[in-house]
């Protein structure tokens, strides 16, 4: 509809020629057909302006499209980072790829229209909220101190699984914006050709009106003028936005010739924009990929998609200028303007990022090889072999050893080689005072970096340091050195070292062995620590073995001297207190032979050798012979001791000796912490594959916290009051298991304590794990 603005233009014209012309309805039917061609041309300058506003709309929105997926990428390598390694840098970083996520996100939603955007938006936003729910969860147990190979498989199988479904939603999204974009102009070129038909029939019908129109078509061409000065504004933006973006956009015209070679094309291809425009597709390509990437192109102009991201089938690689060859990701769209199809090609060199992704997989595998072992040797032999020749040609691992750096592993692509390097390694030790190479590595703890390596440069170096000898034998030409450091000094080096011109290392390849040598030094310090304790605890068991052993001979002698002594004693000078001291010789003398006994049974325990020999025995007998036993000392401490029996217990196999040194034990510590006038309870009960025991006190109770370590060596609940070793439940549990049983206990503080065990029934299987807890 025309504003009253053109109303009136066009009316007062047709005013003026009635008055002078004797045909005034023949006047105003032509410029009836004159204002008909005047909207229709006005109509062909506007839809031309709104395929251009589309065409913008629809570079914009796909770019927006690219940054969300890359910021989703972003937030999940930082996720993976804070996984293997949580820093508060790192997390600032994730924090930082969220917010851009979001941000892309709602300018990609304020810009969408139509309800078959709605669900997808809606999607993207569940799967995002999602995705950081799970993220946050495993922050936090990793925060917690949770260890990564513990998080590997819920990071694998949750938060992998909802960030692809939401790469996949994000892609869906695109795909729905790019076809209703391409709907709508399809829609405006059709309107565009039928007013271009009625332009022209107007134009034919108002030929005679043309000194009439004068005054019209002088505004027409303003209107024009000014249309036209918008569209050249609009198309300058995008021409603006297509320049400056960071990606490459690739515009190429249906021979697939470059027509548009923006400047993020120009950084990442290494051709000026006047040297790659007019040529084909296939000068960025690589050789073997010229041909198929061709046909691809040339059926996704045919096909019925607007667009869709390439190497979904195989990936997809880029050729610089210098012949270097880079992958990427890339996608294309068609756009039909008057006829003539636009391919664009909008590439993102991830050469960067698939770099950073193979070093984490690499760390992660080094992580995962370092803990597979508390071997020193194995260690340091599969770290070297490690980083050949996924990341050099060669590595050597030296260790402080006797005031020198001692090469301890090395690895070489040339089999040959190592051993030459090894046996000339062993010959010449390196020096820690040495000024430079490997021993000021070490003694510095600061990393060495040669990024290029010439022979004369190795020659000044080796007359200046004989740690450098080595670079003029391998023939390299780049190398790096990384101390390795451990709980705040340094343990060794790790030196790598790559022979081909193409390789050079730089500050990203120092960073990532500065991070494997980290870690490596941890491993390797761990090996080292768990040798020293395992040495330690040989030592320990050996010294027990033999002094437990030694002892027994002058202890032997001190209780038959005791004996004759009370024995001579006994008639004449009963109540003496000279027969009351020989008695106090015979027990302590009893509970240092108890003591020697706990300590020989320990490094039986440790060598593997304190066997039981079973056979089938009565549950009911054992438990009298054990009442017997103890029933003096519960006497003398002035403790009740009753014995229990449910029903019939039957036979089970168990050693009968070992069974009193159980029941001795258990009754023992009852005796101890059970104040005199309580009472003791031996009890036997038969279950379905088992027979229980326990044995029950009215004691003091134990604290439930403590409860957990009752079994523990060494262990005592009142240390200060040091009533023994500590060993003595420790050997029962173990005597316990080597009959097929289990051991627990169970305590109420202020109500007494029971330790309860299970024997296999004669003809039973072991079913030790099925015990039900008794009935008192």
């Amino acid at each position: 509809m025309r504003s009253v603005q053109e109303e009136e233009v066009v009316h007062r014209p047709s005013r003026h020629l009635s008055e002078h012309l004797l045909f005034p309805a023949i006047v105003c039917l032509v410029l009836t057909v004159g204002s008909v061609g005047v909207w229709t041309a006005s109509a062909v300058q506007e839809d031309r302006a709104r395929i251009v506003r589309l065409y913008a709309r629809s570079f914009e929105e796909a770019l927006t499209a690219e940054r969300l997926v890359a910021a989703s990428e972003r937030a999940a390598r930082f996720m993976r980072s804070n996984l293997l390694s949580p820093d508060s840098s790192r997390l600032e970083e994730l924090t930082l790829a969220r917010k851009e996520f979001d941000t892309h996100f709602q300018k990609l939603g304020e810009r969408h229209g139509g309800p078959d955007q709605e669900p997808l938006l809606a999607r993207v936003a569940a799967l995002r909220d999602q995705t950081r729910r799970i993220g946050d969860a495993l922050l936090a147990e990793r925060r917690a101190g949770t260890e990564v190979r513990l998080l590997e498989e819920r990071f694998a199988g949750e938060l992998v699984p909802t960030h692809e479904e939401l790469d996949r939603a994000v892609a869906a999204l695109e795909q729905a914006t790019s076809a209703r974009l391409a709907r709508d102009i399809e829609h405006a070129e059709r309107l565009f050709s039928r007013t271009l038909q009625r332009f022209l029939l107007s134009l034919s019908l108002g030929l005679g009106a043309l000194v009439v129109l004068a005054a019209l078509l002088v505004r027409t061409l303003r209107e024009r003028r000014r249309r036209h000065e918008e569209a050249a504004l609009s198309e300058t933006k995008l021409s603006g936005i297509i320049s400056i973006a960071a990606d490459a956009i690739i515009v190429l015209d249906a021979g697939q010739r470059i027509s548009i070679f923006n400047r993020g094309a120009e950084a990442i291809f290494g051709y000026r924009a006047e040297e790659a425009l007019g040529q084909p597709l296939s000068l960025l390509l690589p050789e073997r990929f010229r041909a198929p990437h061709e046909a691809q192109v040339w059926g996704f102009s045919q096909g019925p998609d607007v667009a869709r991201h390439m190497g979904e089938r195989r990936a997809v690689f880029g050729r610089r200028k210098d012949g270097e060859e880079f992958p990427a990701e890339a996608a294309i769209s068609r756009l039909e303007v008057q006829g003539h199809a636009l391919m664009t090609v909008v590439l993102r060199d991830v050469s960067e990022r698939e770099r950073r992704q193979r070093e984490q997989r690499f760390l992660s595998q080094a992580s995962a090889t370092l803990a597979e072992s508390l071997d020193s040797r194995v260690t340091t032999e599969r770290l070297v072999r490690l980083c050949v020749p996924e990341f050099a040609d060669g590595c050597a691992l030296y260790l402080v050893q006797e005031g020198h750096a001692r090469l301890v592993a090395l690895s070489d692509v040339d089999p040959a080689r190592r051993e030459a390097l090894l046996a000339a390694a062993e010959r010449s030790p390196v020096p820690l005072d040495s000024p430079s190479g490997i021993a000021h590595v070490i003694r510095s703890g600061q990393p060495e970096l040669l990024e290029a390596v010439s022979e004369e440069r190795v020659r000044a170096l080796s007359q200046a340091d004989s740690s450098y000898a080595m670079l003029s034998q391998v023939g390299c030409c780049s190398a790096l050195a990384v101390p390795l450091r451990a709980r705040g000094r340094s343990i060794g080096a790790l030196a790598m070292m790559v022979r081909s011109s193409h390789r050079v290392y730089g500050p990203s390849e120092l960073a990532l062995a500065e991070e494997l040598a980290r870690r490596s030094a941890l491993a390797i310090d761990n090996a080292r620590l768990y040798a020293e304790a395992q040495q330690a605890t040989r030592t320990r068991d050996e010294v027990l073995g033999v002094v437990a052993h030694d002892l027994r001979n002058p202890l032997n002698t001190v209780v038959l001297t005791a004996r004759l002594l009370q024995r001579q004693l006994g008639r004449a000078q009963a109540g003496s207190d000279t027969l009351r001291g020989v008695e106090a010789v015979l027990d302590s003398a009893r509970r240092m032979d108890r003591l020697i006994q706990d300590l020989l049974d320990v490094v039986r325990m440790e060598a593997g050798t304190l066997g039981v020999s079973t056979s089938p025995c009565s549950a009911a007998r054992l438990v009298q012979d054990a009442a017997d036993a103890v029933r003096a000392l519960a006497g003398d401490a002035r403790l009740r001791l009753d014995i229990r029996m449910e029903g019939e217990p039957g036979l089970v196999r168990a050693d009968p000796d070992r069974m009193l040194q159980v029941f001795g034990n258990l009754v023992g510590n009852a005796i101890k912490f059970t104040p005199a006038g309580g009472g003791i309870t031996l009890g036997v009960a038969p279950r379905e594959e088992v027979v229980l025991f326990w044995v029950e006190d009215t004691g003091p109770g134990i604290p439930e916290e403590q409860l957990p370590r009752l079994f523990e060596r060494y262990w005592q609940a009142r240390p200060e009051e040091r009533r023994g070793a500590g060993l003595g439940l420790s050997i029962v549990k173990r005597l316990v298991e080597a009959h097929g049983g289990r051991i627990w206990a169970r305590s109420t503080p202020g109500r007494g304590s029971t330790f309860c065990f299970t024997l296999p029934r004669v003809g039973g299987a072991a079913a030790a794990h099925q015990t039900p807890g008794i009935t008192a």
